[in-house]
């Protein structure tokens, strides 16, 4: 005996074969005017039922109760089907970043002309920036504030960049 694997037509003893997809052994193939079984048969043109899928239509007038004014196509969310996004202004974190930032360039700055608040101020010029990372983290995190603590960040990002800018500028400016 070989170690072959049994061939296609090979079947187990008292296993019958299977009829092909279509119709029974020794069934004639079915004509081009005929479906492939296990589909509903389509009905005849002009018998009155549609012949493909059934058309998009929109109902004219005011919207069904329990339905939001607008066009006729708007229909309330599915509940669970769409995230509710984040209250809060973007422009606003912006905003606070950019004050935030320019409060601390003021500390710093009156933090070396006084000396009887030079200690606090320069700690308030170190500790508002960290102190703004932090609650733009925090404010990212919650839902109801996502979009401002976005905007906070973005902020803090935007103003590495002018900083940055500013000071080639400035530099570049000096070497001449």
């Amino acid at each position: 005996m070989t170690d072959q694997p049994p061939g296609p037509g090979f079947l187990p003893p008292g296993q019958q074969p299977e009829p092909p997809i279509g119709g029974p052994v020794g069934a004639p193939p079915p004509g081009p005017g005929t479906p492939p079984q296990g589909f509903p048969p389509t009905p005849p043109p002009g018998s009155g039922f549609p012949s493909g899928p059934p058309p998009q239509e929109f109902p004219s007038g005011p919207p069904p109760q329990g339905f939001p004014p607008g066009p006729p196509h708007s229909y309330p969310p599915q509940p669970g089907s769409t995230r509710p996004r984040g209250r809060g202004s973007i422009v606003l974190g912006i905003g606070i970043t950019y004050a935030t930032f320019a409060a601390a360039w003021f500390c710093l700055t009156f933090a070396f002309t006084s000396d009887a608040l030079a200690g606090p101020l320069s700690t308030l010029s170190a500790v508002l920036p960290m102190a703004l990372i932090v609650v733009g983290i925090v404010l990212a995190a919650l839902p109801k504030t996502t979009r401002t603590g976005a905007g906070i960040l973005i902020g803090i990002g935007s103003a590495i960049l002018v900083a940055g800018g500013l000071c080639v500028a400035l530099l570049s400016g000096l070497g001449r």
